[in-house]
């Protein structure tokens, strides 16, 4: 009985000092205070609007404007690009990623910096806001 209570108690020892794993941490934190109107509309317009827009809709994208961003279903998502609140689940963000799950990476011919990309998460991520 003493054996079995010594090898429980190291098993059970053991088991708690294993460290708990962690968030990632992000190597690319948001650059200052990230808005919409300051980041994230001036990127879009130099990097993604020539295909992502009103006249040029592609995959039912258009990223012109605020309305129009949010209001864009991907194609290949058949769902609205951008989860206020949650990155991770927006099309939008994972389009912008290496190895997105549908499809190739945004935009075409080169990618975002990963500064651009960190802060098109943490617009996301603080609920995606007109500002």
């Amino acid at each position: 009985m003493n054996r079995i209570a010594l090898v429980l108690a190291v098993f059970i020892s053991v088991s708690c000092s294993k460290k708990m794993p962690t968030a990632p941490v992000d190597d690319n934190p948001p650059s200052g205070n990230v808005t919409y109107s300051a980041t994230i509309q001036p990127m879009f317009n130099s990097r993604c609007v020539s295909c992502h827009s009103a006249s040029v809709p592609q995959s039912g994208v258009n990223l012109s404007n605020y309305a129009a961003t949010m209001a864009s279903r991907g194609v290949l998502y058949n769902a609205l690009i951008v989860n206020p609140g949650n990155a991770d689940q927006s099309g939008l963000y994972d389009k912008l990623l290496a190895s997105p799950r549908f499809g190739s990476r945004m935009p075409q011919g080169g990618s975002l910096s990963a500064q651009q990309i960190a802060d098109v998460r943490a617009w996301i991520n603080a609920g995606a806001l007109n500002n």
